[in-house]
């Protein structure tokens, strides 16, 4: 088994940074479960699929858990100052709690949906990629610095898929 961050890239069309990304580029307000300080860790995807990809080259792997990281955790407020410098602008955020979310999906009902995994977007998510790292070697990781600014000029191109 495989264990990978949440996405982003391009092509990624629901993960939470991702739709931070888009609520960025539209010039909404991001909205955001749990802490903007709460760090959580990402994957690149173009990064996940060249770290998965040589483990199938490995018997030992099977029935084993492998944990794929992405470029470090990060907070949404570093990710939105990234986000900022790259469009010149800033962006306004909007954190909401357990209690909140649990109100408003009275009302809404993907929301409602969404409540069970909530819990697992307020605390910090890092991924050790050690054991991954021995078997394989380091896998390429792009910095936020460059995977947030292009995923951004990709969904703010003529007519992106993602959204």
């Amino acid at each position: 088994m495989v264990n990978l961050p949440d996405f982003y890239d391009p092509e990624v069309h629901t993960a939470i940074l991702q739709q931070a990304l888009v609520q960025a580029v539209e010039e909404k307000t991001v909205n955001w479960v749990g802490s903007l300080d709460t760090t959580r860790e990402h994957v690149y995807v173009p990064d996940a699929m060249k770290a998965v990809a040589p483990l199938a080259f490995h018997e030992e792997v099977y029935g084993e858990h492998w944990r794929v990281p992405g470029a470090g955790p990060i907070s949404l407020r570093r990710a939105l100052a990234i986000s900022e410098q790259h469009l010149g602008h800033r962006i306004p955020a909007r954190a909401s709690n357990a209690w909140t979310l649990r109100l408003l999906s009275l009302w809404v009902g993907r929301l409602r949906a969404f409540m069970p995994i909530v819990p697992a977007y307020l605390d910090p998510v890092s991924f050790d990629g050690t054991k991954l790292c021995r078997l394989v070697g380091e896998p390429p990781l792009t910095p936020y610095e460059r995977g947030i600014p292009k995923t951004m000029d990709w969904l703010a191109g003529p007519s992106p898929v993602a959204r």
